[in-house]
């Protein structure tokens, strides 16, 4: 006689308590989509904590106890893969500009016990990717399992972002658990950064960010996006361009690069940041044009931006490389009435006025910022 798997029975002794798997869930301080997965055989069997709890909450005869407990140990993961610290981090080419305030907010947030997702949020080009990976590295000696960075910008598919993870831990995606149950057991007792970057992309994948991190309580995340991920005990930081003080340091570090007798006290370098809006993504585009323009000449064709800021470095991802492409990014991820605000907005006189009124409303909705 085949012998009932562990999902079966922990339906069947569900059942027979008189509980949905909401109260389960509830009285076993699991998730339901746990309980879900479980009975459905999606995952075949629990760890050992999740057994204990379900264990202490159905009242069960001894004969049901050992049943259950024997039906979860046929097929019961026997341990984590043994792997040492996993540092998947890229480098940066080029130099961080500014951040300091950012910095200290986000080490003192991710070093602290006050919250295990932090959301780095803004509009493209700001620098979130850079700031995050600055970060990262900077943070990397206080995770003794690591620091994983995942680029989720070539997907916009939310329900592959459990194997885009399982293909960065390089685990084998097995037939008998699914990729959220494996990067689970993998990571339960791990003391792990984990940067998930372009989160906007697949914003529908929250719900796994939040079975992560109930089910391995040393995970901590930190996330750029251009819209929150709305889940529980999330931090936010609005990360906003760079001061002009600031802005003026990284359009001479860029500029002297390519040609070295641009002057450091030129007035007309500020004002070159301003009319960018001081976004890093377009004072390096702008700094690009100094090998075929003077600064007088590039602050006046900056009148028409969108045409002048582009020829991005080829290394750069297509949509960093025009401003026109960055902003279409973001574009494209607006629901259709919130295209047509922009499209209205877009008409306004009064630019700075206009984009701060875009980004409230934007914001208020949860929708992606724009630049």
């Amino acid at each position: 006689m085949k012998t009932p798997s562990f999902g079966t029975l922990l339906k069947q002794y569900r059942i027979a308590a008189g509980l949905s798997q909401e109260a389960l869930a509830e009285r076993a301080n699991i998730s339901t989509r746990a309980i879900s997965d479980l009975e459905r055989g999606i995952n075949r069997a629990p760890r050992s904590d999740t057994l204990d709890a379900l264990l202490q909450v159905l009242v069960l005869s001894e004969e049901r106890r050992q049943a259950l407990i024997a039906s979860a140990r046929s097929v019961m993961v026997t341990g984590a893969p043994s792997i040492g610290p996993l540092y998947v981090l890229p480098v940066p080419p080029t130099q961080l500009v500014g951040r300091e305030q950012e910095m200290v907010r986000v080490t003192t947030v991710l070093r602290g016990d006050r919250a295990r997702l932090l959301t780095l949020v803004g509009p493209a080009g700001v620098g979130k990717t850079h700031l995050a990976l600055e970060i990262a590295h900077r943070l990397r000696c206080d995770y003794k399992d690591g620091v994983l960075f995942v680029s989720l910008a070539t997907t916009s598919d939310a329900s592959l972002v459990p194997s885009l993870l399982v293909q960065a831990l390089k685990l084998r995606e097995s037939t008998g658990s699914s990729p959220s149950q494996q990067i689970i057991d993998l990571l339960a007792e791990k003391h792990l950064l984990l940067v998930l970057d372009n989160f906007e992309q697949v914003v529908d994948a929250a719900p796994d960010v939040a079975h992560f991190l109930q089910s391995c309580p040393h995970l901590r995340l930190l996330v750029t996006s251009r819209t929150p991920l709305r889940l529980r005990g999330e931090q936010e930081l609005l990360i906003s361009p760079l001061p002009v003080e600031a802005a003026v340091t990284l359009f001479l570090q860029r500029a002297q690069a390519i040609r070295s007798d641009v002057a450091s006290d030129d007035p007309i370098i500020s004002a070159i940041c301003e009319r960018v809006d001081c976004l890093p993504l377009a004072i390096e585009l702008a700094a690009a044009q100094i090998k075929v323009l003077s600064l007088q000449q590039l602050l006046q064709r900056l009148e028409r931006r969108l045409s002048l800021l582009q020829s991005g470095a080829r290394d750069l991802p297509k949509r960093q490389q025009t401003m026109q492409a960055a902003i279409a990014w973001s574009d494209d991820l607006l629901s259709p009435p919130a295209q047509q605000i922009l499209r209205i907005a877009s008409v306004c006189e009064g630019a700075v006025a206009q984009r701060r009124w875009i980004f409230s409303v934007l914001k208020a909705n949860q929708l992606p910022l724009i630049c």
